[in-house]
Formats: C-alpha cells, structure tokens, sequence
C-alpha cells in the first residue's frame, strides 16, 4: 500500500527451521542455577488492498471520532529482526523505530552464524572446509512469516490511541465484550496498533488504528458476524459496560477488566477509564451511519491535523509549574473545538486552526496551527500564535516558512512561537535525546560570554533566565505561558545578543565591510541602513559560522549591536539575521541546525530588528513591510482604543478607583487588568486586587487589610488611596 525505497532491506520468507548440535551438547543437564535466555525483536505488519474493505461505519463528531471497518483479507507479517542489540543499526518500521540486528547466515547451507570467529555450518555445506570469506554469509538478513486472515479496524479518537491508560483500559473493555458476546474461549481474537501514513495530512505523520484481528489462518468467521450489523458491535459494547458497572472492585480485578492474556498491561487498566469510554461510545451510537469511504480517507480528527499537534496538547497537559498541575479542558471558540488552560495565574483560550493574513494585519498569508487568547483582554499580553512543525514536510519550505513567521512577529499584533516534534516530544518522552537543535546560547557562544554570563544576566536584571540557557522551545513556551511579560524577555533576548559579538572582528576594517555587504546582498539594503541610522554609538559586530561536514556554509548568525543603547535595554540596539543554507546540506546537520534556528528565532523576536531567512531568493519579501516601530506599537496607550478603557471602568464600583481610573486614563497610562485574584503558591485565591499589572507583578487594593496577606508574595502591593497621594511618583517609579 506504502512503499519508500530508502527503507529496502533483505528478508526471506521463514518456511522451516531444523537444529543440528552434537550429541554432548544437546543433553539436557540442570547444573545450573541461572538462564541465558536469547530476545529477538519481532514485529507483526499488516497490509491489505482497499477493495478487501467490505463495510466502514462513522460516528464524524469534532470531539470524539469513532469508527469501525471490516476487512476480509489482511495479510499478517511477523518479521524476526534479530537478536536483541544496543549495537545495532537502528531504523524505523512502520513509525517504530528499534535497533535491529538481523541474521548473519551461509549462503550455501543457511545456518545462523553467532560467533564471527568462529563459522557454523552444517554438515552437508559446500562451504563447510573451506577458508572464511566474506562473500560466504550473507551478513544482515531479516526472517519473516505470514498469513491471512480476517480483522475489524477501529478508529478511535487520537488522544486514546496515544494514551497507555486509555488505549490498554479499551482494549481490555473490548476483550470482556468479546467473551460476554461469544459465550466462551475468544483467545484467536488479538488485538495489534498500527501506523499508518498519513496521505490526507501536510504533517506526513502517522494515522495509529486499532485493529482486531483473528490469529487463524483465513479466519473463522468470528469478526464478520460481529459486522454483519452494526448493532452487533455495539451490543457487545453494551455487554462489557454491564460487566465493568456491576463489578464492586476499586479500579479492576480478574472479574471486569483483568485477563491473564494482558498481565503485563494491569498497571495501565483501569475500570473508570475503560467505563468512561464505552459511556461515550454508546451514548453516539444513534450518530453511527455508513461510510462511502475507508477510514483511510477520512479525516482522522478535525480538532487536529496532524498526531503533532495533538501530542502538543497533551504535552502542556502534563507540564506542572512549580509542581502545580496545569489545567486543561474542552471548549468551543470562536465556534470550534479548542481549549481553555490555565497556568499559574494566567489562563489562555487555544483555537486550533486559523487563518492569518491581511485583515489581522500581518503581510504574509498563514494558517496556525494554534493561537492562545489571553482570558483577560489587555493590551500588554498579545496572542500566541503556535506552529507545530515535522520536518518530512517543513523540510522543503522552510523560505515560506521563515516569511509567515516574520510577519506575524513583526505585525505587532501576535507573537509567535514554532515548536517542532523533538520539542514536544522531549516532554512527553523523557528519555529522548537532548542533543536534537544546535544551542547557540551555549556551544557557538564566544568565550567572554561564557566566563561573564552571571554578571551579564544580572546586569540586565534577568538573572532568572540563566537556567533557560539549556531549555527547549517547549520550556521557554511554558514559562511565557506562566508569565507573559515582554520585558523581561527583551532583556533575556538582548543579553543573548552578547553570546555572539566579536570585538576583535568589530575593529577589522575589510571584516566589517564585508560584513555589511553579505547583510546587505541577503535582504533589503534599506533595512540595515534604517537600523544602523537611528543608532548614535559605533556598532559592534559579530559572525557566527557553522559548517557541514563537507564544508559548506550550514548556517550563519549575523549580530550588530550598539553598546549604549544596548546597555539601556532598548529593544532597536540589535539587529539579528538567522541565515540558514537549505541546499545541498545533509539532512541530519540541517535539521539539527533548523531546530536551532527556529528556537533562536522564539527568543529574538523580541528584538524588531531580527530576521531569519534561508538562501533562497528573498527579492519578493518586502522586508521594510515586515518592520514594525515597537514604539508605536499596539503596547503604548495612546493606541489602545478608548472601548477598552470604557469597559473595564464599567468593572469598577469604589469612588477613589473610579478616580484614579479616569486619572490613568487621561494620562494614557499602560492599560491594567481590573478585578484581578490573586493566588498563592497552593492556587488558593487570597486577595482581589482592584487593579493590577500582571506583567510587574504590581497590584492596587482598596483595603489597607487586603496589603498584609500579600507581604510574603511576589507582588508589590499598594491601596489606591497612597497611589493618588502622588500619582506621578507612583507612575515614575513602577511603571515605565
């Protein structure tokens, strides 16, 4: 059905085995207290013609897709990869990727060759006296076994297929039905999760189903009585549901959900959950109508496009802030299945799937796989706009790519933050590798920043962000997640700046100038000469070039700053391009290095004069659009619209509020939240705060009695009535 011809390998088709061994050796003796048992890694394939699926049924609902196939001849592949190897070449079969050894046997007498010193044939093998060539043995060589048979495919929502708890608690619920409906022995009926690839979806992920499938040899007629309507399938839903409800055990026992036959699964079953899930089937039933198509065809799940995107979810589900659980569950927005979380004290609506472009004010035409709403509507917290990126299909666009993200980072209306499998996966999977993007903070980091990169970081007061150093684009999400100030992220972009300035290469006069004429043959002249114009200082310079292994420019990071606006923490005293060679680099290097890249990009869009871009021709991007004067962006009051002031004056109800409400607003100064609880460390809600700027942490209370429970958190606590003693003071001091 698939076929990628970069993943051949040598297999023979398993038809008989015979052992030979000497006589000494083939005596059973028991002198022994200990084993040495052999474990080979095996994995069950299966394959079918769409024309041998007879029936498919649907329940297409956004939030809880399900659905089953009958399939009348399947072909089962028990493929023998060898024995067990840390050693082993590694390599992904069917979105499982094992190392897998093989066997080394003769070509001539076709015995398995363990010990390479020392050659084993069989008595009759022409190859037997003879000296040990190479070309004798076949060196990697995979078994394989198959039969056909017959196999119900479910569809089921992606967040069960993805779930241990959930998919095993399924499967057992399945197996009790079967044994309640059949009325005895179903042991020749089991169950196999594959993945499929999936051709309907721009992520080129992997489509898992759940099939069910008869171990007899042509099939015994079993699945397809279970099909012949599809009440039957839910009749024996229904069975396992009065077994699960009826039993009196805690959360599974060998009367419900346990089994002998999935002893090794009893940690990850549970009653409740298996209960839960024929509950929500059931209760569907009467959406349940044909399919003209295969599940094959059919949209997987229209909450999400790709199994990323979904695991990015379940990704946040199970982050924890300063070990607090973050919560998660199901809403509609803006009409669609999304998402409400909420994450410390800041909560935030997701809307999957949306269409960005003129009318949101950003150049570039894109579609996000994500964007988070803050809750509250203020005008210092912007949306989020998230993409979740696989490299099978980013690999090839990533020019495109590039220019959707600038726009949208330099709109002044979002921000933006790529994510890319590794990342979301080094949450899910802690045992992943680490290794998978280039840090620039860290390993193309010039030595000064290493040995002053404490007293750099405090400098800019972001001492906090040291430890990011080393996080993941995930991290860095989740914590401006927990706390979206922009500030703080200025600086930690600023001092990030430093890492890669090179004061020895500033003072070269030929370095400097061809430094601006690659700047300035690679994107607009205008914008460099915009930066450079509106700067007082002598810029210094920095060039940071990685290459591959066969000498080619990988990638460059091109930096200039200005030392005194720099060290005053203006956003516009950098300027930033991330330059990326996507041709005629080796795959593995250039992902690694786009990892980097587009994690260096979620940190520095912070800074307006950043940009990253491929070596592709950048002639149709209009640059000089792409810009944004933060100064005048949508942070500064004098652009908030009065609505919004109106409508949060409307909230207040104290006289001195009230007052000092209409004297920020005629002073245009930042826009505050108003009716702001604050919580301690336990969640708990302590105080409400009148007014308050999340962002500083910075709370005003009408109640000299509502300061003192706030004394030992981190907030800064002030009544209204000390703030209109000397507004000015008050405005000097915490808020500009």
């Amino acid at each position: 059905m698939w076929s990628d011809e970069g993943r051949k390998r040598k297999m023979v088709r398993l038809r008989q085995v015979m052992a030979t061994t000497n006589a000494r050796e083939s005596r059973i003796v028991d002198d022994r207290d200990e084993r040495s048992p052999a474990f080979f890694t095996r994995q069950l394939l299966v394959d079918f013609e769409p024309s041998c699926c007879e029936s498919s049924y649907l329940i297409e609902e956004e939030t809880f897709p399900f659905g089953f196939e009958f399939l009348s001849r399947v072909t089962f592949r028990d493929i023998n990869f060898g024995e067990s190897s840390l050693q082993a070449e590694s390599f992904e079969v069917a979105g499982e990727s094992r190392a897998r050894a093989g066997f080394r046997i003769c070509r001539s007498c076709g015995k398995v060759q363990r010990d390479p010193e020392k050659p084993n044939h069989a008595l009759t093998c022409a190859t037997r006296n003879q000296s040990n060539n190479d070309e004798d043995f076949l060196e990697v060589l995979y078994l394989f076994r198959e039969f056909h048979s017959e196999a119900i495919r479910f569809l089921l929502p992606i967040d069960t297929l993805n779930s241990d708890d959930k998919l095993h608690s399924f499967i057992a619920a399945l197996q009790l039905g079967l044994k309640s409906y059949f009325k005895g022995n179903v042991d020749h009926l089991k169950t196999l999760i594959i993945q499929e690839p999936s051709t309907d979806s721009s992520s080129l992920l992997r489509k898992p189903f759940l099939f069910l499938y008869d171990t007899v040899p042509g099939g015994t007629g079993y699945l397809r009585q279970l099909v012949q309507h599809p009440d039957n399938l839910f009749s024996l839903f229904q069975q396992a549901l009065d077994v699960i409800r009826a039993c009196n055990c805690q959360d599974g026992c060998y009367n419900c959900v346990y089994a002998y036959r999935n002893s090794f699964d009893q940690d990850r079953t549970s009653r409740k959950i298996a209960r839960d899930l024929l509950n929500e089937i059931l209760s569907r039933q009467s959406l349940l109508k044909p399919s003209p198509q295969s599940l094959s065809q059919t949209s997987f799940n229209a909450l999400f496009d790709s199994v990323l995107e979904q695991r990015f979810i379940e990704a946040i589900r199970r982050h924890r802030h300063q070990d607090h659980p973050t919560v998660v569950r199901s809403e509609i927005i803006n009409g669609k299945a999304g998402y409400y979380i909420q994450m410390g004290q800041q909560s935030w609506m997701i809307e999957p799937q949306v269409e960005l472009g003129i009318e949101e004010g950003i150049s570039v035409p894109s579609r996000a796989d994500f964007i988070f709403y803050p809750v509250k509507n203020t005008s210092h917290v912007l949306p989020i706009v998230i993409f979740t990126d696989g490299w099978q299909y980013h690999a090839n666009r990533l020019k495109t790519d590039f220019a959707q993200r600038m726009a949208i980072a330099k709109s002044g209306n979002y921000h933006v933050w790529s994510l890319t499998w590794s990342d979301v996966e080094s949450q899910l999977n802690q045992t992943k590798k680490i290794d998978y993007y280039t840090n620039f903070l860290n390993e193309e980091a010039n030595d000064t920043f290493h040995r002053t990169k404490n007293t750099l970081y405090k400098q800019y007061n972001c001492e906090t962000f040291i430890s990011f150093i080393t996080a993941n684009s995930f991290n860095w999400l989740m914590e401006f997640l927990t706390n979206p100030a922009q500030i703080p992220w200025e600086k930690f972009a600023l001092v990030s700046t430093l890492a890669h300035i090179d004061v020895n290469f500033s003072k070269d006069k030929l370095k400097r100038q061809q430094w601006e004429k690659e700047v300035q043959s690679i994107m607009s002249p205008d914008v460099w000469s915009q930066f450079k114009n509106s700067l007082s200082t002598q810029l210094l310079l920095g060039l940071i070039e990685k290459l591959s292994t066969n000498q080619d420019a990988l990638c460059k990071l091109y930096t200039a700053i200005s030392p005194k606006e720099h060290r005053n923490n203006e956003a516009q005293s950098a300027f930033v391009i991330l330059w990326i060679n996507d041709k005629n680099a080796i795959e593995e290097e250039k992902k690694r290095v786009w990892n980097g890249l587009l994690r260096q990009f979620n940190l520095l869009q912070f800074l307006p004069y950043t940009y990253i871009i491929t070596n592709q021709d950048f002639s149709e991007v209009n640059f000089n659009s792409l810009s944004v004067d933060r100064k005048n962006s949508s942070f500064e009051l004098s652009n908030v619209d009065q609505e919004q002031w109106q409508e949060l004056k409307s909230l207040l109800f104290e006289e001195t509020a009230l007052i000092l409400f209409d004297y920020m607003q005629s002073h245009q100064w930042l826009l505050p939240e108003v009716g702001f609880e604050l919580t301690n460390q336990m969640g708990t809600v302590i105080a409400e705060a009148e007014i308050a700027w999340t962002d500083r942490k910075i709370a005003l209370v009408t109640d000299e009695l509502d300061v003192e429970p706030l004394k030992n958190e981190p907030w800064q606590v002030f009544t209204i009535a000390s703030v209109l003693e000397d507004t000015e003071l008050f405005y000097q001091t915490y808020l500009t």
